[in-house]
Parts: structure tokens; sequence; C-alpha cells
């Protein structure tokens, strides 16, 4: 079901977040809640169907990856970066 949908059954996204309670939860409640969300959409995702331009966009993406050679940077790179 796609969030629209959700959104349409329940009246608007402030009620489902409403019936949901979410910000009751604590912090590591709410990580748990959205990993279980996860592995559940992750175990259907041969459902979700994408857009001719999602196609696109992942067919130029690997596409580039694939001519680059490169097989990306160490993480101890990255984490200089996103410090620095």
């Amino acid at each position: 079901m796609q969030l629209s949908n959700l959104v349409w059954l329940l009246g608007s996204e402030s009620i489902f977040r409403n019936r949901m309670n979410i910000q009751s939860l604590s912090t590591p409640e709410r990580i748990l809640l959205a990993e279980e969300l996860w592995e559940s959409v992750r175990e259907k995702s041969d459902e979700i169907e994408l857009t001719p331009d999602q196609v696109i966009l992942l067919e130029s993406r690997l596409k580039a990856y694939e001519s680059d050679g490169e097989l990306g940077d160490s993480w101890e790179n990255v984490k200089s970066r996103l410090l620095d």
C-alpha cells in the first residue's frame, strides 16, 4: 500500500502519527520500529515498481560505476572528509 493510500484511509498523516503515538516511544524503540518496517518492505521489494525515470537513473549510475574502475574510498578517507 502506498503512503498516499494509507493517508487516504486514515484521513491525514497527523492522524496516522497520533494513532501510532510514535513520539511516545523512546528513541531506541523508534529505531527498532524503523528497522522492523524497513525489513518488512525489504522482504516485499519485488512488489515495488520503479518508474521509467528511476530505471534510467539507476542504469546511468550503474554504467558510471562500471566505467569508473574504482571501488570507492576507504572509511578513513570518507570519515575524514565528513569531519573536516
